[in-house]
């Protein structure tokens, strides 16, 4: 059972992490960088579950092939984290804690091998067939949901913060129907007063929210934003949490974004927008 033990937490620990750092990697369709350390930590995830493989028949063996990934995404996840506190320190960003339970998973597969490599255990009897394919098929079932988000990006190295916008709103469209909802705001980092930002809800179409939100009356609705940053503290991305007492997860994940725009009038200069940088105060150090 211990060595079927060890087999399971190099699995578990190679798939989510794979998982985790997939998520991000994926982001480059959008234009965004690999780093290196990226392609460095993805290797080390597929070599943690190779060691799996090995970790019943040959358990040292599988320990030296596992320190290798271990170590590999260590030099990940060390500067992640590290990155991700300093954030926190200087920019207030919050995170999730649940972003850190692979880094803590690592960490722990990390000592288990090294005390593996140190005490050398030998093989002992071995539960049948059937239940390690069992135990597998579980252990690569739920590493995705420790290691992957369907909303926000894995990026330990973003700054991020919880942003509440008061948005004042609007009920019903010829279109979309009675029950569609639009929300909107001035642009707080935006030097034209033209400027606002707006949300609108055209798939939910559910006739509790719509009253829901007219039960605010002449009070702004509370949208609250997960708000991803760039260094200079500009907003880069932002995922819907709540409007009001509703939760994100309760509207298709093709509405809730926020954009910016204007109304320019006739003989009026242009209106420049950015979105959604315009929808967010900056972040400055402290």
């Amino acid at each position: 059972m211990l060595l079927m033990a060890s087999a399971l937490l190099y699995l578990l620990t190679g798939c989510a992490a794979g998982f985790q750092i997939l998520s991000q990697i994926s982001f480059v369709v959008w234009g965004r960088p690999i780093a290196h350390l990226e392609i460095a930590a993805l290797a080390g995830a597929a070599i943690v579950i190779v060691a799996a493989c090995f970790a019943m028949s040959k358990p040292r063996q599988a320990a030296r092939i596992a320190i290798i990934g271990d170590l590999l995404l260590l030099s990940y996840y060390g500067f992640a984290v590290i990155t991700a506190l300093a954030n926190v320190v200087q920019l207030g960003s919050q995170y999730s804690l649940t972003l850190f339970l692979v880094p803590l998973l690592v960490l722990a597969t990390t000592f288990h091998t090294i005390r593996k490599l140190l005490v050398d255990s030998r093989p002992v009897v071995r539960p049948r067939p059937w239940f390690i394919g069992v135990f597998c098929l579980l252990t690569v079932t739920i590493s995705p949901l420790i290691g992957f988000s369907r909303t926000a990006p894995f990026n330990f190295t973003v700054p991020r913060k919880i942003v509440t916008v008061e948005m004042s709103w609007k009920r019903g469209d010829l279109y979309y129907g009675p029950n569609f909802i639009s929300l909107e705001s001035r642009c707080p980092n935006s030097s034209d007063s033209r400027c606002y930002c707006a949300t609108d809800f055209t798939i939910i179409n559910s006739k509790a929210f719509a009253d829901d939100i007219q039960s605010f009356g002449g009070l702004p609705v509370p949208v609250k934003y997960e708000v991803f940053y760039n260094r200079d503290g500009e907003a880069i991305s932002a995922n819907l949490v709540s409007v009001g007492k509703w939760p994100g997860n309760k509207f298709h994940e093709n509405e809730g974004g926020i954009g910016s725009g204007g109304t320019v009038r006739l003989g009026e200069p242009g209106l420049t927008s950015r979105t959604p940088a315009d929808c967010f105060q900056r972040l400055s150090k402290h």
